[in-house]
């Protein structure tokens, strides 16, 4: 009788197990989603990512907030890869489902990541239109959000809007990032001038690691063209006519008053820095390499004002290191 038992016991456990309902409440992926961020904080992004792909494919219909922040954290995440398609991909549905996300995500993070992510691959135009909405939205937080009252708050948010994936640029895709940056700098430069001893330290780190690698990378080529002299004379002319349009805008940014924040003060220090790095490259290639097409159709749009931003209008919220340097 107490083998039967036994054996009823075993089979009842077994049968429970095999039977038992897999957890989907709301708790379950808050859950879920709390351990993603952790991970994410912890810079453990290939374990947070199947926890990310789960609540947003499984969340959706329980908790859809839940859901599209996964999406956005997602998007982020094939950001920082360099895929750059699949990212747009996501922010886009991101962009359809915005009133799931925390407002300032919806109307300025998302913007200028696809503003960014467009002029990464060169549809200047659409990338132009995002910006605007973008400044559009920015005035219309300044006036709610007082600067002076949430200096850390904004100094947060204008580095999540100008931050992008450093460390992944190499030469065969450094027009690609430096696209990127000429896009969203103006709001690294915000972040500086809050001054805040985290996210503007940060956000000056991102554009000196950028600079870095650009000057780094500028006598290399495309790995699989370097036998070709003459093709690589006209990458290198790109990118050194290219860190120039870049310089000048950053230059048309600058605060009257680079005393008011002592990271925008070393910032621009640095800056004239490289401006005369650009000048004294420019002039060894000047007459070696002539423009290339890409040079002169750059330099064309930034004659017709598309690629030099206007000055912007003056407006009198973690201390682990960033995955994106």
């Amino acid at each position: 009788m107490k083998k039967v038992f036994l054996v009823l016991c075993l089979f009842l456990g077994t049968s429970c197990q095999m039977f038992q309902r897999q957890p989907t409440g709301l708790s379950y992926y808050r859950s879920l989603w709390d351990q993603a961020v952790d991970l994410l904080r912890a810079q453990k992004t290939d374990e947070a990512e199947p926890l990310l792909r789960e609540v947003y494919a499984s969340a959706q219909s329980v908790e859809p907030e839940l859901s599209t922040r996964a999406l956005f954290e997602l998007a982020e995440i094939n950001e920082r890869k360099g895929q750059w398609t699949q990212a747009l991909a996501q922010f886009k549905e991101c962009e359809l489902k915005k009133k799931d996300l925390p407002n300032y995500k919806a109307d300025l993070e998302l913007p200028s990541r696809l503003a960014g992510l467009y002029a990464t691959l060169g549809e200047l135009q659409v990338s132009e239109s995002y910006a605007k909405k973008v400044e559009a939205n920015l005035q219309m937080y300044l006036q709610q959000v007082h600067v002076n009252q949430q200096k850390a708050w904004w100094a947060e948010t204008f580095y999540h809007m100008g931050s992008f994936p450093v460390r992944f640029i190499d030469a065969n895709n450094w027009m690609d990032f430096a696209k990127r940056f000429h896009s969203t700098s103006q709001y690294l430069i915000r972040s500086m001038e809050m001054g805040d001893p985290v996210w503007s330290e940060r956000s000056l780190e991102l554009a000196q690691n950028f600079f870095k690698k650009s000057f780094d990378l500028l006598s290399s080529g495309p790995t699989n063209d370097e036998e070709n002299a003459a093709l690589l004379g006209s990458v290198i002319r790109d990118r050194i006519d290219m860190l120039d349009v870049i310089l000048q805008k950053i230059q048309l940014y600058k605060p009257l008053d680079l005393h008011e924040s002592r990271v925008v003060w070393r910032f621009y220090q640095l800056v004239d820095d490289y401006q005369d790095q650009v000048k004294a490259a420019l002039f060894k290639v000047r007459d070696a390499v002539p423009l290339s097409r890409e040079s002169e159709k750059r330099n064309a749009l930034e004659r017709k004002g598309r690629l030099i931003d206007p000055s912007p209008s003056k407006a009198v919220d973690k201390t682990s290191k960033d995955p994106n340097l």
